[in-house]
């Protein structure tokens, strides 16, 4: 039985073929014998066969250390999309629901290298000397986060200095005791500093809590 309806798949094609630019390469971090490892495998199987532009290299979290290493993954499964270069965007959890729609502005942003930010935005972020390190906690079932998600996703794109781990609270509860005042998703961490109850068109608060 397939994960993505035909009827998806043939849609999924379409917007692909029309809003991909270059290739990409599509990491995933797995274990063995572990159901959620087992679900994000067959999703991006299934994904990546759905255009040429995108490829998948499947990694064991245990066996391959210097990939793991290389890519700073902390736990799986994970999933980081490599286009040009590493835009130190990763993803912890499956994917599935809301965060489908993540994952694919994600490889599309990734593929075309360029975002949808405004002209005062992009000056700002060619401003930042510091690295940023962002976390997002998501669920899949939170209509909200694919949009947060999505616009922390092109700051870390259209910067070098700004890097994201998007974490699935529901797969990975154990981050609560990580991260203060955990009430609702999404929600973003900079440091000490938080952004709750954001809207991704509010680029200005975000810029607030990197700068």
């Amino acid at each position: 039985m397939t994960v993505i309806p035909e009827e998806d798949a043939e849609l999924l094609r379409e917007i692909f073929d029309e809003k991909m630019r270059s290739d990409v390469e599509v990491l995933l971090f797995i274990k063995r014998e572990d159901s959620s490892s087992d679900e994000a495998e067959k999703l991006l199987k299934e994904l990546s066969a759905l255009s040429p532009k995108i490829s998948l290299q499947v990694y064991d979290f245990d066996k391959d250390r210097e990939a793991v290493e290389r890519y700073g993954i902390s736990r799986v499964p994970a999933v980081t999309i490599i286009g040009e270069k590493d835009y130190g965007i990763r993803y912890y959890g499956v994917p599935f629901e809301q965060e489908f729609e993540t994952l694919i502005e994600w490889l599309i942003s990734v593929s075309r290298g360029d975002v949808d930010l405004s002209p005062e935005t992009l000056k700002r972020l060619e401003e930042l000397e510091e690295d940023k390190k962002l976390t997002v906690l998501v669920t899949y079932a939170c209509p909200q986060c694919p949009e947060v998600a999505q616009r922390v996703i092109e700051f870390a794109v259209a910067s070098d200095n700004i890097s994201v781990d998007i974490i699935d609270i529901f797969e990975f509860p154990e981050v609560k005791k990580d991260f203060p005042v955990l009430v609702s998703t999404p929600k973003i961490f900079a440091g000490n500093k938080t952004l709750t109850g954001w809207r991704g068109s509010d680029e200005g608060a975000l810029l607030e809590l990197i700068k």
